[in-house]
């Protein structure tokens, strides 16, 4: 079983390794999106901060999860310890597949926002009764 773990665990390091990468590549994109009204208004959001800190708190999680995966590798004849970094790694992916969940929904909510190019009506009509 601990091979297995092991194994299940070598497999993931370059998928984490892409994964980081692709956080940091999304995050590029959402930091060069064109100015506009809408997203001039949406960058001073505590929203768009809390956006920002969640694939912030994503690629932290996953350089931990590529830490572990070694001392994972590394202390397979420490059965005690073998097993503590195995179920806090299990942890640390269910944080991170949580995370992920999360932000997807909000770049769905991006996209469409983005999308909608209706301008609100800003001006005030002349009210014919005061003549």
């Amino acid at each position: 079983m601990e091979q297995d773990i092991i194994d299940i665990v070598k497999n993931l390091m370059s998928g984490t390794l892409a994964f980081i990468g692709l956080i940091f590549t999304s995050l590029g994109i959402i930091l060069n999106i064109k100015d506009n009204w809408k997203t001039k208004r949406l960058r001073k959001s505590d929203e768009f901060t809390h956006f920002i800190t969640m694939n912030i708190r994503c690629v932290i999680y996953a350089v931990l999860l590529l830490f572990i995966s070694f001392i994972i590798i590394f202390c397979k004849e420490y059965k005690s310890a073998f097993w503590f970094f195995s179920i806090l790694y299990g942890v640390i992916f269910l944080l991170i597949i949580i995370l992920l969940i999360k932000i997807i929904l909000r770049y769905k909510l991006l996209i469409i926002l983005l999308n909608d190019d209706t301008k609100p009506e800003l001006s005030i009509e002349k009210n014919n009764d005061d003549d």
